[in-house]
C-alpha cells in the first residue's frame, strides 16, 4: 500500500466516524501531492472534500469543492448529487433543479443504480421551488387587492365599484394553489405522467418512458434494476383517471 493510499483510507475511516475535519485536512493533503494525478482521481478527492462540508453544513465550501470536482470531471455523480442537495438546502431550487437533471442524465447514461434517490429529491426540489414561486405570487395578489379595495373606497362610479369588487372576488377564487401529489409524478421524466403504467416490482412508470428505457437502455427496472420486458407493464387505469380528473380541475399543473 502506497502512503496516499494509506492516507486516504485514514481519511475515509474519519468521514466514515464523523470526524469530517480530520478527513478534509487529509483529503486536502492528499490532493497538493496529487498534482500529476488523474483528473478522475482529483475529481474524487474533491468531492469527499464537498461531502465532508456537506455533513457540517458548510454549503458553501460543499458547493466550492462540487465545482472543483465536476471541473476535473463532468460524469462525477457525487459531485452532482451533493451540489443538488447544497442547492437545496440553500434555498436555490431552480438551480437545484438543474443540478439534479444533469446527475440522472449521468446515472442513465452509466447504468448506474442509484434507487430512487435522485427522483425523490428532484420531487422535493420541484415542491419547494412551487411553494416558494406560489409564496410569492400569493403576496402579489395580497398586493394586488389591497390597491383595488383602496380604488374601490375611494370611487364615486358604482359600476366600476362593481367591476373592481367581482375582480376582487376572482383574485380569492385563484389565491390558493397546492403542489400536486408526488403519486402524479415518472420516475424517468418527473413530469406529471399520462399513461402510467405498472411494473412487477409495483413501480409506477409513464409508459412513454419505460417503453424508451427498454428499448434504449436495457431490459430492466430502472428503479429496482429487475428484468422487465414491455410485456409485463400493466396500465394504472386507477391511477390514469385520476391525474385526468386532477388536470382537468387543475389545468395550470400541465406547467408544473
Amino acid at each position: 500500500m502506497t502512503d496516499q493510499q494509506a492516507l486516504r483510507k485514514l481519511a475515509n475511516s474519519y468521514y466514515k466516524y464523523g470526524k469530517f475535519e480530520k478527513a478534509i485536512n487529509i483529503y486536502k493533503k492528499i490532493l497538493t501531492s496529487s498534482q500529476h494525478s488523474r483528473k478522475s482521481e482529483i475529481s474524487q478527492l474533491n468531492s469527499n472534500i464537498s461531502m465532508c462540508y456537506y455533513f457540517q453544513e458548510k454549503y458553501t465550501e460543499c458547493l466550492s469543492y462540487c465545482k472543483k470536482a465536476i471541473d476535473n470531471d463532468s460524469s462525477n455523480l457525487k459531485a452532482w448529487y451533493y451540489k443538488s442537495k447544497c442547492l437545496l438546502n440553500s434555498e436555490l431550487y431552480e438551480e437545484a433543479i438543474e443540478s439534479l437533471k444533469m446527475a440522472d442524465q449521468i446515472t442513465k447514461k452509466c447504468c448506474f443504480n442509484v434507487g430512487d434517490d435522485i427522483s425523490s429529491l428532484m420531487r422535493q426540489a420541484r415542491r419547494l421551488n412551487f411553494e416558494q414561486k406560489e409564496s410569492q405570487r400569493k403576496q402579489d395578489l395580497t398586493d394586488m387587492e389591497q390597491k383595488l379595495s383602496l380604488m374601490a373606497e375611494i370611487s364615486t362610479d358604482s359600476d366600476i365599484k362593481s367591476s373592481i369588487n367581482n375582480f376582487i372576488q376572482t383574485i380569492k377564487v385563484n389565491q390558493t394553489k397546492e403542489a400536486p401529489p408526488d403519486a402524479f409524478f415518472g420516475k424517468i421524466s418527473f413530469e406529471i405522467m399520462k399513461d402510467p403504467v405498472i411494473s412487477p416490482s409495483g413501480t409506477t412508470y409513464d409508459k412513454k418512458n419505460i417503453l424508451e428505457h427498454l428499448s434504449r437502455v436495457g431490459h430492466f427496472d430502472p428503479l429496482t434494476r429487475q428484468k422487465l420486458t414491455a410485456d409485463q407493464l400493466i396500465p394504472n387505469y386507477a391511477l390514469k383517471e385520476i391525474i385526468e380528473e386532477y388536470l382537468e380541475k387543475n389545468p395550470w399543473a400541465e406547467e408544473y
